[in-house]
């Protein structure tokens, strides 16, 4: 950072706009399912206390494993909401509309528009990386972070079982995401959380299901006077990057 701007070291430099991020993609990227609207919808469910479990959990771990958030970075920040309460200093994600909205409201952390398969960090910058019901690169996490801790979520079995249910999808028991960390990084924590709210005026099931990728394989619109309440379980997985 220098003033407004982000600077690299053969003395590049790139504005921060007005709006409150900087756009360091190399190409243009356009998503079908992850637009301004989903990332609305997502904000407002998650201001409603749906992750708030969750975020307890990730707070918790910082605490034990003595992360520096402020030197941190999200790879795959979306709406920016999990890393504005943990107070991570970089938020870093591929869609525009994503980092707009996360870019709102002001404050310290560093919105980047780019991509996570070629991330815009000098290595070392950050000293650890979370990546929160996101894609993985660990080739990448390991180039910009080496010897850093990683935090990494996915989405348990049981994650929005309900919503689930009403599109007609099985849960996921993604072992192949754990056994991919497993394999590309040093264990060194492993977590679980899980909780269930009401389905009501400041959670409803509209926004549920436009903020979920669960709502993408829906085929018609489903009966969502059905959905009454949702189920959030993540794992949360601590490991040292080589």
């Amino acid at each position: 950072m220098h003033e407004t701007s982000l600077v690299c070291s053969t003395g590049h430099t790139y504005d921060i706009n007005r709006k409150g991020y900087v756009d360091l993609r190399r190409t243009a990227y356009h998503s079908d399912h992850y637009t301004a609207d989903f990332f609305e919808a997502r904000r407002s469910v998650l201001e409603a206390g749906l992750y708030t479990e969750l975020i307890t959990t990730l707070r918790a771990v910082c605490e034990r494993f003595d992360i520096d958030t402020d030197q941190a970075a999200d790879v795959g920040c979306g709406d920016g909401f999990i890393t504005r309460a943990l107070g991570i200093g970089t938020g870093i994600d591929i869609s525009l509309e994503g980092i707009a909205v996360a870019a709102r409201g002001g404050g310290t952390t560093r919105w980047v528009c780019a991509d996570g398969a070629q991330l815009p960090l000098v290595p070392g910058t950050a000293s650890s990386i979370f990546n929160i019901f996101a894609p993985a690169r660990y080739d990448e996490f390991a180039a910009a972070c080496p010897q850093g801790l990683l935090v990494k979520v996915i989405p348990g079995s049981r994650h929005m079982r309900q919503l689930r249910s009403l599109v007609g999808l099985e849960s996921e028991t993604h072992s192949q995401a754990q056994k991919l960390f497993e394999e590309n990084v040093t264990v060194i924590g492993q977590f679980e959380t899980e909780a269930t709210v009401a389905v009501d005026e400041t959670v409803t099931a509209a926004r549920l299901l436009s903020m979920s990728p669960v709502g993408f394989s829906a085929q018609e619109p489903p009966p969502l006077e059905k959905l009454t309440e949702i189920t959030t379980h993540s794992h949360v997985l601590v490991g040292r990057l080589p």
